[in-house]
């Protein structure tokens, strides 16, 4: 399948769990069931031969007097599920990211002791992240984009006044690639003592 619709279908999966999660399917859920029967139209349009995907019907609000149903966010997730199991695609990618949106599995309490700080650190390199960008499901251009912010992230971490709120747009920027790097960003961060995820 085409990077680009890589790319969409593993961010508009991402932001429909991210609707679910919070509660906000009726605020969130007309941009995305909009986006996801446009997404829908495109890949029938590249895979004609495919027969579940030619099968799956555009999503539509069911609500009272037209508004959005909980349940029709679910669709589209399932909807888009179906589309990345059809073409090949890796479901536990997408499993995953719906694990991690939140970023709240990674977040580290206060009062740790200092071996789990080290063991942290030890996991969470700079080198890996670079690693896990270059293993997203994404454009090569919007990779190199990525890494550019993930540069600047890593400067404002070592300088001696770190602009917290630049730093929360990076990872904002970031999640739309690949919500584990923008997790482990927050790690890096949380170890030079900056909460970044609670502030989110």
């Amino acid at each position: 399948m085409e990077e680009f619709l890589v790319s969409s279908i593993k961010r508009l999966y991402d932001e429909s769990h991210r609707a679910l999660e919070q509660g906000e399917e009726t605020r969130r859920g007309e941009s995305i069931i909009d986006r996801y029967n446009e997404l829908l139209e495109e890949v029938k349009k590249n895979h004609p031969d495919n027969s579940r995907i030619q099968e799956l019907k555009p999503a539509s609000k069911t609500g009272w007097n037209g508004r959005v149903h909980p349940n029709d966010v679910q669709n589209v997730k399932f909807g888009l599920t179906t589309i990345a199991d059809s073409a090949g695609l890796d479901l536990e990618d997408f499993k995953d990211v719906g694990g991690e949106s939140e970023m709240q599995i990674i977040k580290i309490e206060n009062n740790q002791s200092q071996s789990q700080n080290q063991r942290q650190e030890q996991y969470v390199k700079i080198e890996e992240i670079y690693e896990d960008v270059d293993r997203a499901m994404a454009p090569k251009e919007k990779k190199e984009t990525v890494k550019e912010y993930i540069k600047e992230f890593k400067n404002e971490l070592e300088s001696e006044s770190p602009d917290k709120n630049r730093m929360i747009e990076i990872i904002s920027f970031v999640r739309d690639t690949s919500t584990q790097v923008a997790s482990k960003l927050g790690i890096m961060a949380l170890q030079r003592g900056i909460d970044i995820i609670g502030s989110m």
